[in-house]
């Protein structure tokens, strides 16, 4: 809300492996502080592959207006939303040369800032999909939604891999449910890796949507190269389960969060102690699911608010979890019935019943 204090980035640094900022250079000072304090801390850079963060008043929009797309009726621009900040949020043309040019550029100069070790690329799902904003400027008809989609694949992702691939660490907001392989294809082909924002999906499909993006995550810890999994858990229950529960297969006896616990999550009018209670009571069921399906170079992020101003039991919770050795897995985690897994490590087993809302850890 104010002015980050030297404290304020001291704990983050101490706490986080990670951290993804802007390419402003106040991030990249912030970035220079931080890795004082850690110098392993992992710090990469941004860029949205359609939406225009910096606003109508960024430089770039006012040297090239032309690379912004425009509403094929009424002929104005098309914005990421219609309220607040995000109408005032252009969208990209990548049918424009020239900006798709800009594009690579600015990923390869990020990647050789000495600060950032690489780029989180943002928000793919939005030109695959037939997402409303896109649509009204290029049209609804599978013919130019293909064609468009074609673009963002051949002329930038691709060349992005060849040109920058060996400058740094290339991530994207790639893998989620709701596609018939959670877009694991293009993390294979595209990126070093794949941040996860949307890990645990739509309540109406949370059952089959959250299993098809664990079993794609197993899959590509059993397939050659390692692969850089960023899972970004919110704050909140799994929504109450679909199922009879008397009648469900796989039931974990003294699990660490009942299935009547479920609800969608809302801070509104709540305490900071009440939030952090809430948080902490669904903490065990998110680092489930994390541990099944994490490999060699997975991060958990775990909050509930982006204010570093804000109670830090929201953004830096300490649990008791994480003074607990894991160590080795001794294998991939097992799939033993529709929604129902299990995994074993050095010092913890992990039971997790996706279907029933139930987490076990059982720690040596």
């Amino acid at each position: 809300k104010g002015e980050i204090t030297d404290s304020e980035i001291e704990t983050i640094a101490n706490y986080y492996d990670m951290l993804q900022m802007d390419s402003y250079a106040s991030a990249t000072e912030f970035g220079k502080k931080a890795k004082e304090y850690n110098p392993d801390i992992i710090y990469i850079g941004y860029r949205n592959v359609i939406i225009y963060h910096e606003t109508f008043e960024g430089e770039l929009f006012k040297q090239h207006p032309d690379w912004f797309l425009k509403d094929s009726l009424t002929g104005e621009y098309v914005t990421h939303g219609t309220e607040g900040l995000k109408a005032q949020k252009p969208l990209f043309d990548l049918r424009v040369p020239e900006m798709r040019e800009w594009w690579l550029n600015d990923i390869s100069n990020q990647c050789e800032n000495e600060v950032y070790d690489g780029v989180l690329i943002d928000a793919l799902a939005k030109v695959l999909s037939n997402w409303g904003p896109k649509r009204k400027a290029i049209g609804g008809d599978q013919q130019s939604y293909m064609k468009y989609s074609q673009i963002l694949l051949d002329e930038i992702l691709a060349e992005n891999i060849c040109k920058n691939s060996q400058k740094g660490l290339i991530v994207a907001n790639a893998m989620r449910s709701g596609y018939d392989d959670c877009l694991k294809c293009y993390a294979d082909l595209l990126f070093h890796g794949s941040y996860l924002e949307w890990i645990e999906g739509g309540q109406s499909d949370y059952e089959e949507g959250l299993s098809k993006l664990i079993d794609a995550l197993i899959q590509i810890g059993k397939e050659p190269g390692d692969k850089f999994i960023c899972f970004q858990f919110h704050a909140g229950y799994p929504p109450p389960p679909k199922a009879n529960l008397e009648k469900s297969d796989n039931r974990l006896t003294g699990s660490a969060i009942m299935p009547e616990m479920g609800e969608h999550y809302d801070d509104k009018d709540k305490t900071d102690d009440e939030i952090a209670e809430e948080m902490r009571a669904a903490f065990p069921y998110k680092l489930a699911i994390f541990l099944i399906c994490a490999n060699k170079f997975s991060y958990m992020g775990y909050t509930s608010t982006k204010l570093v101003d804000d109670d830090p039991r929201r953004w830096a919770p300490d649990y008791p979890e994480f003074n607990k050795k894991i160590g080795e897995p001794l294998g991939h985690a097992v799939k033993k019935g529709e929604y129902y897994y299990e995994r074993e490590f050095e010092y913890v087993k992990v039971k997790l019943n996706v279907e029933t809302r139930e987490a076990k850890l059982e720690w040596e």
